[in-house]
């Protein structure tokens, strides 16, 4: 809403990988594993997951314009 563009697009990515790190971070309060493997796994599980939602997307034609 306040940016454009690619700046808009590069934000919510920074925001969702520094989301996704923090629950991951939260989750070692639980399971007691490394606070930085946890945390970067659950980024890379975010980010896997966002690539398979836009290539479904890409692949049925959704446009967001």
């Amino acid at each position: 809403m306040i940016l454009d563009g690619r700046n808009a697009i590069l934000l919510s990515i920074a925001s969702s990988v520094v989301g996704l790190f923090g629950i991951g971070a939260a989750i070692t309060l639980l399971n007691w594993q490394n606070i930085w493997f946890s945390g970067f796994r659950q980024v890379a599980f975010g980010l896997a997951a966002a690539a398979v939602t836009y290539g479904i997307g890409t692949l049925i034609g959704v446009s967001l314009a």
